[in-house]
């Protein structure tokens, strides 16, 4: 791997991510962010960092056609015991693709004051019908 460290606001790492030209053409092939663990990433069709499209500019354009269809079954079966084989099978495709590497994880801790209830539980704080008890 080759690496071309380009530190930029990111907004230009927004726009650039969107050119699929090779990088000494202002493209780019891959970056490190972070996926948080909201809705939309904790399930396989949801998260942008496995798809394997060709089109996604999180994960560098990954190709993937069998990861594709894995994410796809999942959506379609409502059968629990179905959706953990597939992501079984999934999980090893992901590491024979490799559309993005884990690098690590983090928790970002919260503290409320005693008197508040309702607080959603989450991986970041949301105020929705917080109430004071």
């Amino acid at each position: 791997m080759n690496i071309d460290l380009q530190e930029m606001d990111f907004g230009s790492v927004v726009r650039r991510r969107g050119n699929q030209g090779p990088p000494d053409k202002g493209g780019y092939n891959m970056f490190c962010t972070l996926i948080d663990r909201s809705l939309p990433n904790v399930h396989p069709y949801g998260n942008l960092a496995i798809r394997a499209d060709g089109k996604e500019p999180i994960n560098g354009w990954a190709n993937g056609p069998r990861i594709e269809e894995l994410r796809a079954a999942w959506l379609d079966t409502a059968d629990l015991e179905q959706q953990k084989r597939i992501c079984v099978a999934l999980q090893k495709q992901l590491w024979e693709d490799v559309p993005f590497i884990p690098m690590g994880e983090y928790w970002q801790a919260t503290a409320y004051r005693k008197p508040l209830t309702d607080i959603l539980p989450g991986c970041f704080a949301t105020f929705y019908g917080v109430r004071t008890a």
